[in-house]
């Protein structure tokens, strides 16, 4: 089960493999005027190839590595749990890491922000499973969640986008909340450990254009980033309760990545052409041309979050912040109900 939520942006679309070349072969000229067709040809290819040949590669991909593995764990133990037998909640997660800006520009590597995460996170109480012996059951807090969704409606252009996250964890209460004064409880401290798997695809189809002495000429090129990542997450959270209403709480973790992000880049339609005055003056063949560019999220990173959570009866509804180095942003909302 998902929900289709736009939460927050990745990146998307402002680096490129510098290794792709574009060719135009075949050529044919209907009406003549070859020599002055085939300079306007030849200066699409070039512009082609110099805007690929600008992008910073490695670390666009990191970027979106690092993003879809923020995404993903941060469903791993959000808000504060409940003191009860049974415990299940929804929440909606998102991640970004780089810059975003949606105007599609001709000729041009956009920035396109696309659609981040929903999903539903259930736990139980650790009394019905005994995991580890000499460990206090009531103390155990299992939980898993799981989304897949295709966020390609939201989107023209030529944009196409899908994502699916897996998350799985456990979380263990090394110290006991205890009253401090009357109205303030602190909450103890609580670690969790879990494994997530994230991927996220995306491509883009964008048209190259170039006009001379009234000829307009073009080329449609897609690209496509693919990312799947796997992390393994340890946090500890420790925090303050409010009159039995308001829980704030801050914690630390680490995390650690592994898998790859890589673009490729194709000619859509394969063709080239040109028209002046709305007649057509020239085809081709395009030909992208070129292996596609990988590289992996950052393997190791340290994470601080903050959050809160309103708790009405039964119901808890949280919301957490959290921030990666280097610097992956996530954001989870959602409520939490135990009995």
């Amino acid at each position: 089960m998902s929900l289709k939520f736009i939460i927050l942006m990745i990146l998307f679309g402002t680096n490129a493999n510098a290794a792709y070349q574009l060719s135009i072969t075949n050529r044919k000229y209907p009406l003549g005027n070859q020599a002055a067709l085939d300079v306007i040809a030849d200066n699409l290819e070039t512009q082609f190839n110099t805007t690929l040949a600008a992008s910073d590669n490695e670390g666009f991909l990191t970027q979106v590595g690092n993003a879809n593995a923020g995404s993903t764990r941060s469903f791993l133990a959000p808000g504060i749990i409940g003191e009860a037998r049974y415990s299940g909640s929804f929440g909606l997660s998102g991640a970004y890491s780089g810059g975003t800006n949606p105007t599609v520009k001709p000729n041009s590597l956009p920035s396109v922000g696309v659609a981040a995460q929903s999903g539903i996170t259930i736990g139980a109480n650790g009394e019905i499973i005994h995991l580890f012996p000499g460990l206090d059951r009531k103390k155990v807090m299992f939980h898993v969640s799981f989304y897949t969704m295709d966020l390609s409606s939201y989107f023209s252009n030529g944009i196409t986008l899908n994502s699916m996250q897996f998350s799985t964890g456990v979380s263990y209460q090394v110290y006991n909340p205890r009253d401090w004064i009357p109205g303030i409880r602190f909450n103890g401290i609580r670690v969790s450990s879990g494994v997530s798997y994230g991927s996220f695809s995306g491509s883009y189809t964008t048209p190259f254009t170039i006009s001379s002495g009234g000829i307009d000429m073009k080329s449609n090129v897609k690209l496509s980033v693919d990312s799947t990542v796997y992390t393994f997450s340890n946090e500890a959270t420790t925090g303050l309760r409010f009159l039995y209403l308001l829980d704030l709480f801050t914690g630390l973790g680490v995390d650690f990545n592994f898998g790859s992000t890589s673009l490729s880049g194709t000619n859509s339609d394969g063709a080239v052409s040109a028209s002046q005055a709305g007649v057509s003056v020239f085809s081709g063949d395009a030909n992208v041309t070129g292996s596609p560019y990988t590289s992996s999220p950052t393997t190791a990173q340290l994470r601080w979050f903050i959050g809160s959570q309103i708790n009405l009866g039964p119901v808890g509804i949280y919301a957490q912040a959290q921030v990666s180095t280097p610097a992956v942003y996530s954001l989870n909302l959602g409520a939490k109900l135990s009995f």
